[in-house]
């Protein structure tokens, strides 16, 4: 029984991808990521980015995209050192904050032409896992941290070929993921917190047709 299941589903996407307007594929990438609300700053945080999206472009101009991703997201500072390493300072850390999580992006797509195209929308990120370390001693403790939260996305794609393309995509909280410290605190709508503040660098491949220019 699951074997036709499958077989349908795949029928079923097969379909929906020959269809001029529909569009679907996978994408991955890197993200450079600091949480704004936090004692640091800095896109120091490094962290990989991939998933897979479908989408439908109305008209020759306007589309619309959505996607599941899996996203590590977070922030960190290093210095630190000695034991003749030298430079520990009176700031000296090795703090790192790591958060897995799971992004749900829906993107408005203006494709300006064959080139380029402009997204702009609203992300739902879902925090299943997350670990702060300093000193190198690390908790898994994510009581004080808010696993849902929204975010503002915009975007451009440069169509390298038909099918691939590059992605570089800006994101950024507009609610919180968890309290503000007492140094360099952001509020959005009123709310001071923590926010995630990152910006991505992916390549995709597009299984559609490609768009209408």
């Amino acid at each position: 029984m699951k074997k036709y299941i499958v077989l349908l589903l795949f029928f079923g996407m097969t379909t929906l991808l020959s269809a001029q307007n529909f569009f679907g594929g996978v994408i991955a990438g890197i993200n450079a990521s600091q949480v704004d609300g936090d004692n640091f700053s800095g896109y120091k945080k490094a962290g990989f980015n991939g998933g897979g999206f479908v989408g439908y472009q109305f008209t020759r101009r306007s589309g619309l995209r959505f996607g599941i991703e899996f996203s590590q997201k977070g922030a960190r500072q290093n210095p630190k050192y000695d034991e003749n390493g030298n430079l520990i300072s009176p700031n000296a850390y090795t703090f790192l904050f790591r958060e897995n999580c799971i992004d749900i992006p829906v993107a408005y797509m203006f494709y300006l032409n064959r080139l380029f195209v402009f997204e702009g929308g609203l992300s739902y990120t879902y925090i299943f896992n997350a670990m702060r370390s300093y000193d190198d001693t690390g908790s898994n403790d994510m009581s004080d941290i808010k696993k849902n939260s929204i975010n503002m996305l915009l975007g451009v794609n440069v169509n390298i070929t038909k099918h691939l393309f590059a992605n570089l995509r800006f994101s950024y909280g507009l609610t919180p993921i968890g309290k503000a410290t007492t140094q360099l605190t952001r509020g959005i709508f009123g709310v001071v917190g923590q926010y995630n503040n990152v910006f991505t660098l992916s390549l995709g491949w597009n299984f559609g047709k490609g768009n209408k220019f």
